[in-house]
């Protein structure tokens, strides 16, 4: 043991003398940085010209709710009407929302007949794209409060009391002791635990870019393992030995990076209970490595194994619920280390998963380890 722990570091140290390696490692705090930067600037999905036709109060509140709000939806305030048509015009913006003159006089009006000759607000668009057809339901849902109050106070005013004098602060009074506070939504994971801050969108995907940088340094360590078998390295080592060496090569080259990825999530403020990250990062790791190793043994050749990468890392951003959550390839899912590691973050079920995945992948290792022990010794 007191061998295996010397030849571990050793290994290491010599990991860390390769530039190759080395830059592999500084990608991950640079891809970090790189997404908090942008994540700090203006971006958005879409970028929303709010502009306003007249100084009106309630146009401005709209405004500033909107401004305030964090979404995916940039906005930016522009003074003049044919400036934010002509900035859409040109593409420097995706849509404007112009709120037209007496626009406090214009909503009401809506809210009493249910239409309007006079749009209150005028939204300019290039195009009619699914994500402005969603923007205008973000939209109604900002002028939907003003809407529907203005409705109330007609209805109490004209319909139900028409011969009381009602002031407009005793229906506003009577209006908000009835009306629901806070949101009628509380989102969760399967494990119970609840949203308290919503993540920022451009660095949601950092942790299963940071699972296939890990992933990438694995197989790093089979192709350093395929040069250092070319040079004869291992002539003197039994068969069994080199097996363990192999996995030796693969967590040498992949611990590094699961510490610098596991630091790089915390301060971001990706990670959850530190305990479970540690603990599912510690799976993912060994269930990586013996993946990786199984990977090399059956693919048998450098030049393969380079030709295999790039289509099994693309492969795992596109299957793997990076970007976005697929659910039409399960049974290609399930062979992918990441789909468990980024599942089992908020479902304790998909630790179980991961586990016995790398039960198999390493029963399979372990048989063909076998096997090329016995072709060599019949």
């Amino acid at each position: 043991m007191n061998k295996m722990i010397l030849y571990y570091a050793l290994l290491s140290k010599r990991f860390f003398k390769k530039v190759s390696f080395v830059i592999l490692l500084l990608s991950i705090p640079l891809l970090t940085a790189g997404l908090r930067i942008v994540s700090h600037q203006d971006s958005g999905m879409l970028k929303i010209i709010l502009c306003a036709e007249d100084e009106d109060l309630l146009t401005k509140d709209i405004m500033e709710t909107l401004m305030k709000e964090k979404t995916v939806l940039q906005f930016t305030v522009m003074d003049n009407a044919e400036e934010a048509r002509k900035a859409v015009r040109n593409n420097q913006a995706d849509a404007a929302w112009i709120f037209a003159e007496k626009f406090q006089e214009k909503l009401e009006f809506y809210s009493r007949y249910g239409y309007s000759e006079d749009v209150p607000v005028l939204v300019v668009e290039r195009e009619d794209t699914i994500p402005l057809q969603l923007s205008k339901i973000k939209l109604f849902g900002t002028l939907y409060p003003h809407v529907a109050y203005s409705a109330y106070q007609h209805f109490a005013k004209e319909e139900l009391l028409p011969k009381e004098d009602i002031s407009d602060e005793a229906l506003r009074e009577a209006y908000e002791i009835s009306s629901q506070e806070g949101s009628l939504f509380n989102l969760a994971y399967v494990d119970f635990t609840e949203e308290t801050d919503r993540q920022n969108y451009i660095t949601a995907p950092l942790r299963g870019l940071l699972s296939l940088m890990i992933l990438l340094c694995g197989f790093a360590a089979a192709m350093f393992f395929f040069q250092d078998e070319e040079q004869g390295m291992f002539d003197r080592i039994s068969p069994k030995k080199r097996q363990a060496q192999l996995c030796l090569y693969e967590l040498a080259a992949m611990a590094p990076a699961a510490f610098v990825s596991l630091t790089a999530l915390f301060i971001t403020g990706n990670t959850g209970k530190m305990r479970w990250e540690c603990l599912i990062m510690a799976v993912f790791l060994s269930d990586c490595t013996l993946f990786c190793s199984l990977l090399k043994r059956i693919l048998r050749s450098a030049k393969i194994m380079g030709a295999v990468i790039p289509l099994l890392l693309l492969g795992m951003l596109v299957l793997c619920p990076i970007f976005f959550s697929y659910r039409g390839l399960r049974i290609i899912q399930i062979l992918l280390p990441p789909y468990y590691y980024l599942n089992a973050t908020h479902n304790t079920g998909y630790l179980a998963g991961m586990l016995l995945h790398a039960a198999i992948i390493g029963t399979g290792f372990c048989l063909s380890a076998l096997k090329s022990d016995r072709d060599l010794h019949p």
